[in-house]
């Protein structure tokens, strides 16, 4: 009974491991008026219950309950999404918002679904698909949702129901036909680009764009989005600059994959969660040298602790030594600042040229 199904929605996971450890506060999982919390918590005290548990399959239980999506941006962190696992399962509410911590949804079941589990398996549970649906799909008929209007009954009727016992607070919903049902699935990039990678992306661009956008209809050029009618440089930041890479990708795969795999490598990315790893996919600059690097919650980590010689312009001349790629994340000059220049063929004012020397200890 304690085992994840793989279906199963994080809130009926953690709602069946605390019943059977004989736990009595599901504060963290249900609100005071009866409906799953969208973004569930276990209290520190309750921690020990779930610490045995795979981390991985915590993760996947979580993203199919809508949390811990990996942020879809093409540039964004590849493994913050990790730390979610710890959030939920190990400490609690203060790592969450108040946006969130407000975040309700009705409790929904099949009771079709839950008998033949209780056949099967010798036990019931609640389907992740359950939390935004108001259909079973597989028997083709309405859900019931619970009426109870507080926590603890609510928790009476989830405990008659994985009994097997028919509950009577609860009501079908009135869908006529299988309805449109919403989702919380973010598109995810299966590999990230890491801030070095997003000066050459834009200089190709730039650069290819009157090549690109000949076979694509005018509602697709690119062109419009990188450069003014002066001929200037449009200003582009990291949104709209994953944007257009994904525009790109999709129309012109063969040559945007050239492109990448030219100029870049496949590195993997590591997350350290309660003695587990976690690992992702990204890209990195070939000449940047970066293949052990490891991403820390406060920024890119340089695990060769490269020591970078650096004075600042326009004040008292003052030395100091800064990781290059947390220099790059807080410090990089606006896009908007390249400018066409005659003669040259490609933009150099790439952050990087501002280091004087590069050393290792």
């Amino acid at each position: 009974m304690k085992l994840i199904q793989g279906d199963e929605s994080v809130q009926s996971f953690i709602f069946r491991v605390l019943m059977i450890n004989g736990e009595s506060d599901f504060t963290g999982l249900i609100n005071q008026h009866g409906k799953w919390r969208a973004y569930p918590f276990v209290k520190s005290i309750q921690s020990g219950n779930f610490k045995h548990y795979d981390k991985e399959e915590l993760l996947d239980t979580l993203q199919r309950s809508g949390i811990a999506k990996p942020l879809a941006g093409m540039f964004s962190n590849p493994v913050s999404h990790f730390e979610i696992v710890s959030s939920v399962f190990r400490h609690g509410i203060q790592n969450y918002s108040m946006q969130t911590q407000n975040a309700f949804l009705s409790i929904n079941f099949c009771r079709d679904c839950i008998a033949i589990d209780l056949r099967n398996l010798g036990f019931g549970y609640f389907r992740a698909a359950w939390l935004n649906e108001k259909y079973c799909l597989h028997h083709k008929k309405a859900l019931f949702t619970l009426t109870t209007a507080n926590l603890r009954s609510s928790v009476s009727n989830l405990k008659e129901m994985l009994r097997g016992e028919i509950v009577t607070e609860c009501q079908q919903y009135d869908i006529d036909g299988e309805p449109d049902c919403f989702s919380r699935n973010v598109a995810e990039e299966k590999i990230k680009f890491a801030p070095c990678m997003q000066k050459p992306l834009l200089h190709w661009l730039r650069k290819s764009c009157n090549e690109l956008d000949g076979n694509t209809p005018p509602s697709q050029h690119i062109s419009s989005l990188l450069k003014r009618k002066t001929g200037l440089y449009e200003e582009v930041n990291d949104v709209q600059l994953s944007s257009i890479c994904k525009m790109t990708r999709d129309n012109h795969p063969e040559k945007f994959e050239d492109f990448v795999n030219k100029i870049s490598d496949q590195i993997y990315t590591y997350l350290k969660v309660d003695e587990h790893v976690f690992t992702s996919k990204q890209r990195v600059v070939k000449d940047r040298n970066c293949s052990t690097c490891i991403l820390q919650s406060e920024g890119y980590q340089c695990s060769e602790t490269k020591i970078i010689k650096l004075v600042k312009l326009r004040e008292n001349r003052e030395t100091f030594q800064e990781n290059p790629c947390d220099y790059y994340l807080t410090n990089k000059r606006p896009y908007y600042i390249d400018h066409p220049v005659s003669n040259r063929k490609d933009v150099d004012d790439d952050v990087w040229a501002i280091f004087a020397k590069t050393e290792k200890d």
